[in-house]
């Protein structure tokens, strides 16, 4: 399954503080499944991302040195109507 919905997660530009960094969007690419059982559904999935280029971390934790910029997004959701 593909989903190119862009997060909303903050800017491409090297980290800041939270109060300064502008919002952006970008696409990220979802590998996941999805099974059914009767009235609900069940995704689990991951991606993989450049926490980076989404303002997440900055300071010492902006050094990818001290914390890889890949990070790897693993979720499990429940969907019942």
């Amino acid at each position: 399954m593909r989903m190119d919905e862009p997060l909303d997660e903050g800017s491409a530009k090297t980290p800041q503080t939270p109060a300064e960094e502008p919002h952006t969007s970008q696409p990220v690419v979802v590998n996941a499944v999805l099974k059914t059982s009767g009235k609900q559904a069940v995704m689990e999935g991951s991606f993989v991302m450049k926490r980076l280029d989404f303002g997440i971390g900055g300071g010492t934790w902006g050094d990818v040195r001290v914390v890889a910029n890949e990070v790897t997004v693993q979720f499990h959701l429940v969907l019942e109507p």
